[in-house]
């Protein structure tokens, strides 16, 4: 669709961009900016009012040319505005990241050959990266202060790039281990969710014994502590787990490093113990003492962790503090959820007309819920609908849940999150519906879905 890109643009933009880009249009006599002022001043619910505006603010040139040149002077038109907006926002990037800034200038003067500006920004960039601890941007200066150097062959530049030398040796270290943390990191929370990468990926996921080593010849002890969560959540699944999450907290709570990073590597602590304590069914006390503070560090550092602030609602109504759970929901829903997760909110909310007994409103909202585009929200609403109507008696509709969940559940083996509680529920609830015994459940099971025995009980 023509209009998409422009769409997305003029949604993002910021009331003061929006006057910046209204001052900028005064300043021309450009004929395509009165239309472009037009479209400012306009609000479209979606693309195609936007492409409607378009066409009929175009009547004119209508007249004058074929379908084939109107539709090229309207994609002419876009790419005129879109620009427009993009440089407005990579002036203003510019002008509030120096560190770029001063870096895309030591390139531009590399290029023109302008050996002054050159190594006067290339220093302005190393001084500010420094500073901002970016060792992807510190590593590209060492590299380009050493060609620099290099190149005028003088004597006394010698010394410096020797010195240069032995610290970029470091950055190489830094900048490698920071990478590959953050690979891995990547693929272990990818490998919790999938165990196919796991089969799939027997060359790339990392050992133990590999985790260990690079843990320990990091230069940075930050991805030191990173490889050490990793290693845990690599283990999630088994016993190893809950020895090397608290070997890895252990090891961050003994480094010094500043407050900020320590936090942030807390909350990875502290998300993986609460959804490891959900799926081994540990008190929903401890589960709320672990969301609550991933959630917290979460809102501190404007990080929108949605599943924390999801897990902790859930633990909240789970165990009835309703009061909480909508206080808190009042407070920070809006930052933590968005459109695209609007689905971990309906899901809470049918789980409190549940517990407050308004079973049709929560039936009505879980209907919807069972072809939710998230995986898990998805099955746990099947397990809820399937509750819902064994209470109701519903027993030849349960059946027919029960071969969806069934089916579901078949199709998603490599999802081993709560796999084998929700197998035991679906079974538990059918042994019901056709009198066989009740199989023994020999360990706790999830709070979620504990309630749902505990509800048809």
């Amino acid at each position: 669709m023509k209009g998409k890109k422009l769409y997305h643009l003029l949604d993002s933009l910021s009331r003061q961009e929006r006057k910046q880009l209204f001052y900028s249009i005064e300043k021309t006599q450009d004929k395509r900016s009165l239309l472009f002022k037009k479209i400012l001043e306009e609000k479209f619910k979606d693309i195609n009012s936007l492409n409607t505006f378009l066409v009929e603010n175009q009547r004119n040139e209508k007249l004058k040319k074929n379908p084939k040149e109107q539709d090229k002077n309207i994609r002419r038109w876009l790419d005129y505005a879109c620009k427009k907006i993009e440089d407005l926002k990579l002036s203003n990037y510019l002008k509030e990241n120096l560190e770029q800034r001063n870096r895309l200038l030591t390139e531009i003067a590399q290029k023109k050959t302008q050996e002054h500006l050159h190594e006067y920004y290339l220093n302005k960039t190393a001084q500010l990266a420094e500073k901002g601890k970016n060792n992807a941007l510190k590593n590209w200066c060492l590299e380009w202060q050493i060609s620099l150097y290099g190149q005028q062959q003088k004597d006394k530049n010698l010394k410096i790039i020797k010195s240069l030398v032995d610290v970029k040796t470091d950055y190489i270290n830094i900048v490698y281990n920071e990478q590959l943390s953050f690979f891995y990191r990547q693929l272990s929370i990818l490998y919790l969710d999938d165990s196919r990468l796991n089969e799939q990926s027997s060359t790339t996921k990392p050992s133990d014994k590999k985790l260990d080593a690079l843990s320990e010849n990091s230069l940075n002890p930050i991805y030191a502590a990173e490889y050490k969560i990793t290693k845990a959540r690599f283990n999630f699944f088994n016993e190893k787990f809950y020895q090397n999450i608290k070997e890895a907290e252990q090891y961050i709570e003994r480094l010094e490093i500043d407050e900020k990073n320590a936090k942030i590597l807390f909350r990875r602590i502290y998300f993986l113990k609460m959804v490891a304590g959900f799926q081994r069914a540990k008190p929903l006390e401890l589960l709320i003492i672990n969301s609550q503070k991933a959630v917290d560090i979460g809102l501190e550092f404007k990080y929108r962790d949605s599943i924390s602030f999801f897990y902790h609602q859930l633990f909240l109504y789970l165990s009835n503090q309703f009061e909480k759970a909508q206080k808190e929901f009042d407070e920070k829903g809006s930052f933590f959820y968005t459109k695209k997760t609007q689905f971990y909110k309906d899901f809470n909310n049918s789980i409190y007309l549940l517990k407050m007994g308004e079973v049709n409103k929560a039936h009505k909202i879980l209907s919807k819920l069972t072809n939710s585009p998230n995986y898990y929200i998805s099955l746990w609403s099947k397990m809820l609908d399937l509750m819902i109507n064994y209470e109701a008696n519903n027993l030849y509709l349960c059946n027919s849940i029960i071969e969806r969940i069934k089916t579901y559940l078949n199709k998603n083996k490599h999802r081993e999150f709560t796999y084998e509680a929700s197998k035991l529920v679906y079974k538990q609830i059918s042994n019901r519906i056709n009198k066989k015994n009740l199989e023994s459940v020999n360990h706790p099971l999830p709070p979620l879905h504990q309630y749902i025995l505990d509800f048809v009980d």
